[in-house]
């Protein structure tokens, strides 16, 4: 039986200290006083033994046969830090220490209630009430930008090519705009509930690349945090129209810092959105089709998600939980769809695909940072929205847009926006340059589609 050292991460009573460490088989060598609470997510033995209970309740609930895999990763030792420093913790402590260790079931519900508690920390998408009436808004307003935008700059989308990893066509079996190098790497939100401006982003930086000739960028988090009114660390829905009418930096001009900063009065964005609009404004959860004809033609798409323990542990296959909450908490996450794959659908289902999507908890999640989840699980697709970035060489007429939105600012000169494109360098150290995602394992790499990017 193992031992840890001083758990610093209960409170009184004392007996809850023996309670919680006995669910992970150890013992503990000292008692701590209320006063090491503080500290108490922080220490990586205890936050490893409740993550391994906490595991082994998830695999025992997904049961033999699933197509997926979970297993520990940090992005779920996050989930248990944070819900070991809620408000609840307390309580549920007291109440595992009441039940005893031969209270298995009551002791993995206070594992689960803890690690519950903690997932709102990695969360943080928040639908409008009023959904289907602001999308069929918006989309109104959508229809007249589109078709301000300059022909040349639609001659700048990707050309279609005869391999099906390349053609954008939604009655073929997969596509991923992976395959195209035009999705910049999955990044990390940390414990800033603001995965509402990482997935708009997600979907902008790609509609970017696709209307300007491949190049990659990081658009500013922090910018759209604290700018936008969008949202905060810990609720928010789409900033398209931050991104539409004022615009973005670049992430070096103001780096993602976790939390909500004020907003600097003299930060200039350098890239623009033209337009958005959500792919449906008759349901919530568009059909597969509709989907499909949105990534097909606008490129990848934001869409919220029911985010999950089990959704938390993915680490590889097909997710496919289902598990679709309740009707007035449906989802709680936001992901950026990038492409899909029929033939990873079992059963066979015309109706249904698998998404690939990109999240936002760093590469060490899932695979790569990405999730491969059926269309039918876990409310995927739920306010799934496009965008168009402005094309560089070709923006549209400022007189046109401000017709249509008159706080539209002005473009951002190109030399300016340009400047945007590589992080300079560091004191001995390369400039950065974004890099994109790499395309999904054994899939082919489209060949003189884009310019290559050195993978």
């Amino acid at each position: 039986m193992s031992r840890i050292s001083s758990p610093a991460w209960l409170a009184a009573p004392v007996l809850a200290s023996a309670a919680l460490v006995i669910l992970a088989g150890l013992t503990p060598a000292t008692v701590v006083s209320p006063a090491q609470q503080d500290g108490a997510a922080q220490d990586p033995e205890t936050v490893a033994a409740v993550t391994g209970v906490l595991l082994d309740d998830l695999h025992h609930s997904v049961g033999p046969g699933r197509s997926y895999d979970i297993s520990a990763n940090p992005v779920l030792s996050r989930v248990v830090k944070a819900g070991l420093n809620s408000p609840r913790s307390t309580d549920v402590i007291r109440m595992v220490a009441a039940g005893g260790e031969e209270k298995a079931d009551a002791v993995t519900q206070a594992v689960r209630s803890l690690a519950l508690e903690g997932l709102k920390s990695i969360s943080g998408a928040v639908a409008p009430k009023n959904l289907l009436e602001a999308a069929a808004a918006q989309n109104k307003v959508s229809s007249q930008l589109l078709q301000i935008i300059p022909k040349a700059a639609l001659q700048h989308k990707p050309e279609e090519k005869a391999q099906p990893e390349a053609t954008r066509d939604p009655s073929l079996p997969h596509f991923d705009w992976r395959n195209l190098l035009l999705v910049t790497r999955a990044r990390d939100q940390g414990t800033c509930g603001c995965c509402w401006a990482f997935g708009t982003l997600g979907a902008f930086e790609a509609a970017f690349a696709i209307n300007n000739g491949g190049r990659l960028i990081h658009a500013s988090e922090q910018h759209v945090v604290s700018c936008s009114h969008s949202g905060d660390c810990v609720a928010g829905w789409w900033a398209f129209d931050f991104l539409q009418g004022n615009g973005v930096a670049a992430a070096y001009d103001f780096e993602f810092k976790g939390n909500v900063l004020g907003c600097p009065g003299n930060l200039q964005p350098r890239f623009r959105a033209v337009a958005w609009g959500y792919v449906s404004s008759r349901t919530t959860i568009p059909s597969v089709r509709e989907i499909k004809e949105a990534l097909c033609r606008h490129g990848p798409l934001v869409s919220a998600v029911n985010n999950t323990l089990k959704f938390t542990a993915y680490a590889s296959g097909v997710f496919n939980e289902r598990e679709l909450g309740t009707p007035g908490d449906r989802v709680n996450h936001a992901v950026t769809i990038v492409g899909w794959d029929d033939d990873k659908v079992v059963p066979k289902d015309p109706k249904r695909t698998v998404w690939a999507v990109k999240n936002s908890w760093g590469e060490a999640w899932g695979r790569e940072g990405f999730m491969d989840i059926d269309s039918a699980s876990n409310n995927i697709g739920f306010g799934a929205a496009w965008v168009e970035a402005v094309n560089l060489d070709n923006p549209p007429n400022l007189a046109k847009v401000r017709a249509i939105t008159s706080d539209a600012k002005p473009f951002p000169a190109v030399s300016f926006a340009r400047q945007g494109y590589v992080r300079p360098a560091a004191p001995n150290s390369p400039s950065f340059e974004e890099r994109p995602a790499h395309p999904p394992a054994a899939e082919v790499r489209p060949k003189g589609l884009l310019p290559d990017h050195g993978l």
